[in-house]
């Protein structure tokens, strides 16, 4: 169970509100804790998708649309009270619009949240988290590819599995210099899901068309998940850098079987 107080510091962080003594205690509690650092990440997606929804502008004609969507035939023995017209109209007006418009977004990020909830629910049936470093496994997968790597000032393994459509790298690098680490895809069918790592203020994540870049400069265990739209065979590019310098690269493929 997370402990309330973690809570609160979670949310503060993602506010940018905490202040340096809370974000090393929190960063601390997420190495130890790795149900917090799954919450975490997950806070922090739904996050990122809240800030991409725009704005809900009223039509600049809706009041003309309201009179004439009026039928007047209707209320011929009745004269309709302007007073309680101009109230109607003056909602879609003024501060009002902007109470209705939030209370739409709150039904928006509700239903997103949802999704993502359910999103991860189906992908954790299939996707089992396992160690504490917060690596990702794959249940009832299959290991389609192992890279060992050793170059100048870097070592490490990477381990490729693949269930239905779903591609996980498991990735241990040992290098005591800044690094690069960069992943390339064909973007029309594949996209980037998350990074897994428990303290991720260790590494700089850049995500892009068709790429996705780690940099670090220790000894690292994360993994990376990405989904395919359909099931074919992939291609994927690994590279490693030491400032612009390339020290390792590999192409290989996954077959869709």
């Amino acid at each position: 169970m997370i402990d309330k107080n973690l809570i609160d510091l979670i949310n503060k962080d993602i506010d940018k509100t905490i202040s340096p003594s809370e974000k090393e205690k929190l960063s601390q509690y997420l190495k130890e804790n790795p149900d917090a650092n799954v919450l975490y990440n997950e806070l922090l997606q739904t996050e990122h998708m809240l800030d991409k929804l725009e704005d809900i502008i009223p039509s600049p004609n809706l009041k003309e649309r309201i009179l004439n969507s009026i039928d007047y035939n209707l209320y011929s023995t009745k004269k309709i009270n302007s007073k309680i017209l101009d109230y109607l109209l003056s909602i879609f007006s003024g501060s009002r619009t902007k109470y209705a418009v939030s209370f739409a977004l709150g039904m928006i990020a509700g239903l997103i949240i949802l999704t993502v909830i359910f999103y991860n629910s189906t992908f954790h049936d299939e996707l089992e988290s396992y160690n504490t470093s917060g690596t990702i496994g794959l249940h009832k997968s299959s290991l389609v590819q192992t890279i060992d790597i050793f170059s100048e000032d870097i070592s490490g393994r990477v381990d490729v599995s693949k269930v239905n459509n779903f591609y996980g790298f498991d990735i241990k690098l040992n290098s005591q210099d800044k690094y690069r680490l960069i992943i390339e895809f064909d973007s029309a069918n594949l996209s980037f899901d998350n990074l897994s790592l428990n303290d991720l203020n260790s590494v700089s994540l850049e995500k892009g068309l068709g790429y996705v870049q780690i940099s670090g400069s220790q000894d690292l265990n994360y993994s990376l998940s990405f989904s395919a739209k359909d099931l074919t065979s992939e291609k994927f590019t690994l590279k490693i850098l030491k400032e612009n310098r390339e020290l390792f690269k590999k192409e290989f493929f996954v077959s869709k079987n």
